[in-house]
């Protein structure tokens, strides 16, 4: 397998490779620790948790712990308490409709086209800032045009900004191409566009511009 396969491979599944959920503990003063559990001996909790940024190793008596469970946090959802391992929940922004999408691309022009399964993964979540939701896209399509036809793989990070039912959408990141002048090549890979979504809708409409797709159209829906 060559080295640009293998980058069209791990550029379209990767997606799928990003999900992450988070252990709770919650203590008997009702502090919620958003974590991974290590282990549980009979007096001590031991686990590994964020602290000012960094991930540290730590523990916590038994007797404090007054609940636990395994992968039950989104760690989207998660607002950390500065300079603690404690944590507060709070819900999606009004960008999107649930945590992954998945849609079908069409481009055609008169001279070339391609047509695309487009799957993304929300990896940023956050109601103040200026892209408000971040998501990692896989694509696999086909391409045509007049001097060359083959499949193609993407994978890009699509940056979504905007409120309510219309948003601005900017992405960028690498694509692979096959059946050029040259048997595989990596180009870079982006677009602009629009994207309508009504909030808590799982209807999703997409258009603008963007490499490889030139100009493109798409329709799907979250989940």
């Amino acid at each position: 397998m060559s080295r640009t396969t293998l980058i069209a491979i791990l550029i379209v599944f990767s997606p799928y490779l990003m999900a992450q959920k988070l252990d709770l503990i919650v203590t008997t003063n009702q502090d919620s620790i958003a974590c991974r559990i290590d282990s549980i001996s009979n007096d001590t909790y031991y686990f590994t948790a964020k602290l000012k940024g960094r991930k540290v190793s730590t523990h916590v008596a038994a007797a404090s712990v007054a609940d636990h469970q395994y992968d039950f946090i989104d760690k989207l959802y998660v607002d950390r308490v500065e300079g603690t391992t404690y944590f507060h929940t709070r819900t999606f922004n009004d960008t999107v409709s649930g945590r992954f999408a998945a849609y079908g691309t069409l481009s055609i022009l008169p001279i070339s086209g391609s047509t695309s399964f487009n799957f993304e993964y929300m990896i940023f979540n956050d109601p103040a800032s200026a892209f408000k939701t971040v998501f990692l896209k896989g694509t696999t399509g086909a391409r045509f045009s007049w001097e060359a036809a083959g499949p193609y793989f993407t994978g890009t990070f699509q940056a979504i900004t905007g409120s309510g039912s219309h948003h601005f959408e900017l992405g960028g990141g690498l694509a692979v191409l096959f059946g050029g002048i040259e048997p595989e090549y990596l180009r870079p890979a982006g677009s602009i566009g629009y994207r309508f979504n009504r909030p808590w809708s799982k209807f999703i409409f997409r258009g603008g511009v963007g490499y490889p797709e030139i100009v493109y159209i798409s329709i799907g829906h979250f989940f």
